[in-house]
């Protein structure tokens, strides 16, 4: 499976390349949605996991793009976020999204979801 990862932190694209390659999981990481929107142009993602502090435009507005396309209109979508945002809970069913972490969150949730998206097993 192919998993688009969208953050401006480097460091955290970095730690999700590590945490995701024991799944056999193939990662394209990207720090702006200009660039996510290339991947997508060339790119078979299965998920996307996106950051709602983005520098350009929030990633709730670049989920909201996505939604809005056909094409991604089913993508299942992980919501990261750094800020303990307390309607984070209905900003993820507001935009159908798959669900939402808050970081830093333990690996094994992270896991726990692709490994029901996917039924992948990194052993």
């Amino acid at each position: 499976p192919n998993v688009l990862v969208v953050d401006d932190s480097e460091s955290f694209r970095a730690y999700m390349l590590s945490l995701l390659s024991v799944l056999n999981i193939n990662i394209f990481s990207v720090s702006s949605v200009d660039e996510a929107w290339k991947i997508l142009e060339k790119e078979e993602i299965n998920c996307a996991i996106v950051d709602l502090e983005l520098p350009e435009i929030s990633g709730q507005d670049f989920i909201a793009q996505l939604k809005n396309k056909n094409k991604y209109a089913d993508l299942p979508i992980l919501i990261i976020t750094g800020k303990k945002i307390e309607t984070v809970e209905l900003l993820a069913k507001d935009l159908e999204v798959l669900g939402y972490l808050l970081k830093p969150f333990k690996e094994e949730l992270l896991k726990d979801v692709f490994d029901k998206l996917f039924q992948v097993n990194g052993e």
